[in-house]
């Protein structure tokens, strides 16, 4: 005797494999985020660290600076296709 499997359950099934494999994409690429998160963090924290020691050599140079006044200089974040001239 053969059993068929009807449609709205393989419908299911099909259905249920499908977001277990999304689950488990989604789950992979938030430990990736997590781990990036991490490392952003502790880049974060050591250019503060060396602003901080900055700022102190500064203060202490015979010629007074205000660090106050000192502009932010922003770096690119999106990087160019090519190297210049190419």
């Amino acid at each position: 005797m053969t059993w068929r499997t009807p449609s709205s359950l393989k419908w299911l099934i099909v259905k249920h494999s499908r977001l277990q494999g999304e689950i488990e994409l989604l789950r992979r690429e938030a430990d990736e985020l997590d781990a990036q998160v991490v490392e952003q963090r502790q880049r974060l924290e050591r250019a503060e660290r060396n602003l901080l020691a900055i700022e102190t050599s500064l203060g202490m140079h015979e010629v007074q600076v205000d660090v106050c006044e000192i502009a932010a200089v922003i770096p690119h974040v999106n990087q160019p296709f090519y190297r210049h001239g190419d």
